[in-house]
């Protein structure tokens, strides 16, 4: 027999051993000298006897020219020995007094038994028992698996061919010590150990603890009540709070919160409660499952409270840990909490999370409320990943029907402040709307009319049909809504008519004085395109704007908009001919800009023409300067931070004219 000494362990070229079926054996461990000593013993006992073996002897050859097989040999179903054939019953036996093996053994080895195979088996057995007692012993720890067992009594596996039960194919009994890494098997790593009736009784205790609670907070109709029994039950620094009860009430309380005027929100977010709710929160982050650590975030959004830095890093590590886990309204939740928060990720949180997004949106997997938030937010967050967003527009193109109009709305500007152009779903989404306009508020109206605009997708007979529902409640509109009306109308070259655009001008006319420049500014611009640049609205808008211009709040792209309406007047009054009537005269008459004003306004014209069309640039400029559907949301103060490792927010969402 040859042996191989590698690293400090024996490999022994051998075939199959005849007791266990395995490879005697590459890693020399106490286990498998019990085995070997175990078949050794047996044998002796069984020839000093007289009797027979209780398991039949496999008959192997040494082949000192073969490559030793690390893997496992393959067990077949155990078959019971025969019974011992008298001489008269089986006169051509050659050895009456030992069973006849069948033709197969248990190992599915095709042999014929004999006297002196089974002896020489046995002194090879000897043989490898005598080699491994020269082997130096590897240290207990280094070993996978339970603690060897010290028993010389066989392996389970074959105790119970001995008794007369075979273990099923591939099933592991739990208490056989015999396997061993050259298997490739290891019996009881990652294995949890099955836990005690005690354990159990204990585990359905808190169980039952936690769910009480859990209806508790349910049933609170008030934060305050909230907190008093957060504090009575986990006591005042929240110590006896559980991940899950915690969860809970911080999602319970930012129920509470919605509708609440902002000075009762600072309230909550000053007691000791709250900050002891959110201390136990945040520890907890690295334990949380993905549902938790939505659900969580969320409400610290809605209550208008950020994590501190180090919390904040916690949660989004255990974003990209639980990515793989989440589902598409965990993924929305937790990135619509950031938008909130206006706390942008790293791109590779963004894109662990996105492609995470990708794969759930193709197998549609994806929910229609989750679909719209989690492209709002990739919006708000300046998150460009064109592969998330084509997986987006088609999963939105199926689901249409199942779409809220408010959805819709939603993933119309956000497609188009993102950059992304799909004429499927364009389509679709004015189909949508053409089937259910009267199910549209205004402001989902507005957002699809300026998407329209920013994509150059040309809304044809539906253009008409939200012109006129906008018209219709023009007193309800705001600045950015004439904006973007009127930067429509230019765009696509559509005179509503004349008692729209009264309707229009109207309601508009008495708000200009508290318009931002860049809606004037696109309503001045339409207006000319339109040839209503001598309107009195038009003169109006003209009037307040050098006054802008005074204060440095019209751009390059804002000034090109106030020239190319200025020609426009012109041009309307040149069409007139020599019977111009008197009051378009007197307009464009009145119509005069200061002239460092008007010679930018050439300039920024001028070098427009030579770039790109003028077309083009005017909405470009309008976007540059915000769009209609962007409303400012002020001077960003400094985040203050509160005791519990929280700050507050103090700014809202960053969308324009959608709600998420």
């Amino acid at each position: 027999m040859m042996l191989h000494k590698l690293s400090g362990n024996v490999l022994v070229q051998s075939s199959n051993c005849s007791w266990c079926g395995n490879y005697v054996v590459a890693h020399i461990l106490p286990r498998r000298r019990q085995k070997c000593r175990a078949a050794v013993a047996e044998y002796q006992r069984s020839s000093s006897a007289g009797t027979a073996p209780t398991q039949p002897v496999q008959a192997s050859t040494v082949d000192s020219n073969a490559t030793t097989s690390m893997l496992p040999a393959q067990p077949h179903a155990l078959q019971q020995p025969t019974p011992f054939p008298t001489p008269s019953s089986s006169p051509s036996s050659p050895f009456p007094t030992q069973p006849q093996l069948p033709a197969e053994d248990m190992y599915g080895h095709a042999h014929t038994a004999s006297h002196s195979t089974q002896t020489s088996t046995i002194q090879r057995l000897r043989m490898v028992a005598s080699s491994l007692e020269s082997v130096e012993e590897e240290e207990e720890e280094e070993e996978e698996g339970p603690t060897p067992t010290t028993s010389s009594s066989p392996p389970p596996s074959l105790q119970a061919a001995v008794e007369g039960t075979a273990s099923p194919r591939g099933h592991h009994t739990g208490s056989d010590a015999s396997s061993s890494r050259v298997q490739g098997q290891s019996t009881g790593a990652g294995l949890k150990p099955q836990p005690t009736a005690e354990e159990l009784a204990a585990r359905k205790k808190v169980a039952d603890e936690e769910n009480l609670m859990v209806d508790e907070i349910s049933s609170c109709e008030s934060w305050r009540d909230l907190l008093e029994i957060l504090e009575d039950e986990a006591g005042p620094a929240g110590s006896g709070l559980t991940l899950f009860v915690g969860v809970k009430a911080i999602s319970r309380m930012a129920s509470l919160g919605r509708g609440l005027p902002a000075s009762e929100k600072a309230q909550l977010r000053a007691e000791p409660g709250f900050h002891a709710l959110a201390r136990a929160l945040l520890s907890g982050v690295p334990r949380m499952k993905p549902i938790q650590l939505a659900n969580s975030l969320e409400a610290f959004a809605s209550l208008g409270v950020i994590p501190h830095t180090e919390g904040m890093k916690a949660y989004l590590e255990r974003c990209k840990v639980c990515a793989e886990a989440m589902n598409g309204r965990d993924l929305a939740t937790l990135l619509h909490a950031f938008a909130i928060m206006q706390v942008r990720p790293g791109r590779k949180t963004l894109d662990t999370l996105g492609f995470r997004a990708v794969h759930l949106l193709r197998q549609g997997e994806m929910q229609p409320q989750s679909l719209s938030m989690l492209v709002h937010a990739c919006c708000v967050l300046e998150y460009k990943n064109r592969v998330l967003l084509a997986a987006a527009a088609d999963a939105a193109v199926r689901a249409m029907p199942r779409l809220a109009p408010q959805a819709v709305s939603n993933l119309a500007w956000a497609f188009a402040k993102l950059e992304y152009y799909s004429y499927a779903f364009q389509r679709s989404a004015l189909k949508a709307y053409a089937a259910n306009s009267a199910g549209y508020r205004i402001q989902e109206v507005c957002n699809l009319l300026w998407a329209s605009t920013r994509q150059r997708f040309h809304p044809e007979g539906v253009l008409a049909i939200m012109v006129r529902s906008l018209a219709e409640n023009a007193q309800q509109l705001r600045g950015a809504d004439f904006a973007s009306i009127f930067l429509a109308l230019g765009t696509f070259d559509v005179h509503p008519g004349a008692k729209m655009l009264g309707q229009l001008l109207g309601a508009a006319d008495s708000r200009l004085t508290s318009m931002q420049p860049v809606e004037l500014c696109n309503i001045y611009w339409g207006l000319g395109l339109m040839g209503e640049g001598l309107h009195p609205t038009a003169v109006h808008i003209a009037s307040l704007l050098p006054d802008h211009y005074e204060a440095n709040r019209l751009n390059p792209g804002l000034l090109r908009q106030v020239f190319t309406a200025y020609l426009g007047g012109k041009l309307t009054l040149a069409n007139t001919g020599d019977g111009a009537d008197p009051k378009l005269a007197a307009a464009a008459a009145s119509i005069s800009f200061p002239t460092p004003m008007m010679d930018a306004m050439k300039r920024a014209w001028v070098a427009n023409i030579m770039s790109s069309s003028m077309g083009t640039a005017a909405v470009e400029a309008a976007a540059s300067g915000g769009s209609a559907a962007d409303s400012s949301t002020g001077d960003s103060q400094p985040s203050q931070r509160i005791e519990s490792g929280i700050r507050a927010s103090t700014s809202g969402s960053s969308s324009s004219n959608s709600s998420s």
